[in-house]
């Protein structure tokens, strides 16, 4: 997991002096002036400002180190999730597979006995066999098993510094930091709710509601693109085949939106993130963290409920 630290070279616990040098070291280095034409160098110069920019600042960097601890605690979470599983489905096939490893082995052993007995009696069927399928060939014993899946691990909780926020009417939810996000600000109902963060720089906008003009996906985004971000310089626009996102810089804002057409078509819901882009780096951590977290229990073509 990349971080600003990595950007500059440096360990999370680095001194003010020391991220100060490694950025002087770092720009003379990847400096436009001395790299003319060279854009992978004018890429990481960019990189390494706006590294400095958050980390030189005590303020900024304390807010990034709480949302890195949040990120480092998910990747932890993942990984043990990832260990538990393996771990599970190891013991079960084990306690299964050798028990009916063992058996197959001593029934091997016992059958030349038991042909012999049974042929002495008229080729009786041979007793003891192993039996897998009954009549109606369901499938019984070691077998069926060794088929069940493996119970999921159960799942670790997270940093009390985030709140769930959920809407049943429209039948989404999602987590944002509410240590980030402290003030609730107008306008705000039942399926809107507006926060800002706690140095006012910040905006956290949830929204749904009914889609009364009929608008289609594309009529929707390309909407919010000339209107809602007219000058706005995109990064990434990405459109599914029920929603989109559209991030990018508009003057010396961020901004992060994703919405969502669900109910055929008749409801849009999502959420925007407007934030300083001098604390981009910090903001991106967030926005990455809720995007995960951002679920829908209807089917985007359900009829949903009149």
């Amino acid at each position: 997991m990349s971080t600003l630290y990595h950007v500059l070279g440096l360990p999370q616990g680095a001194s003010h002096e020391q991220v100060k040098a490694a950025f002087r070291t770092l720009a003379r280095r990847f400096h436009p002036d001395v790299n003319a034409g060279n854009d992978a160098a004018e890429q990481r110069f960019k990189e390494v400002n706006r590294a400095y920019e958050t980390l030189a600042d005590p303020g900024a960097r304390a807010a990034y180190d709480r949302a890195l601890m949040v990120r480092v605690a998910e990747v932890r979470r993942r990984r043990w999730t990832f260990a538990a599983t393996a771990v599970t489905t190891f013991v079960l096939t084990s306690s299964v597979i050798g028990p009916a490893l063992w058996w197959a082995q001593a029934k091997r052993g016992a059958d030349p006995a038991r042909e012999t007995v049974s042929g002495a009696a008229g080729r009786g069927p041979v007793a003891g066999a192993l039996e897998t399928k009954q009549a109606g060939g369901e499938v019984k014993g070691p077998i069926a098993m060794l088929a069940a899946p493996a119970a999921a691990p159960e799942r670790r909780g997270r940093g009390s510094g985030w709140t769930s926020y959920r809407d049943a009417r429209f039948g989404f939810a999602l987590r944002f930091p509410a240590d980030v996000f402290t003030y609730e600000a107008g306008p705000s109902g039942e399926d809107v709710r507006t926060f800002v963060s706690r140095d006012g720089g910040a905006m956290l906008h949830i929204f749904a509601a009914d889609n009364v003009a009929g608008m289609s996906l594309i009529r929707y985004r390309r909407s919010r693109m000339m209107k809602r971000y007219a000058g706005a310089v995109f990064d990434q626009v990405p459109q599914r085949k029920s929603g989109f996102v559209l991030s990018g810089t508009q003057g010396d804002s961020a901004f992060y939106e994703r919405a969502t057409l669900t109910c055929d078509g008749r409801a849009i819901h999502g959420w925007r993130m407007i934030f300083p882009v001098s604390q981009r780096a910090l903001y991106d951590l967030v926005v990455d963290e809720m995007d995960r977290t951002y679920t829908q229990r209807t089917k985007p073509n359900a009829r949903c409920s009149e």
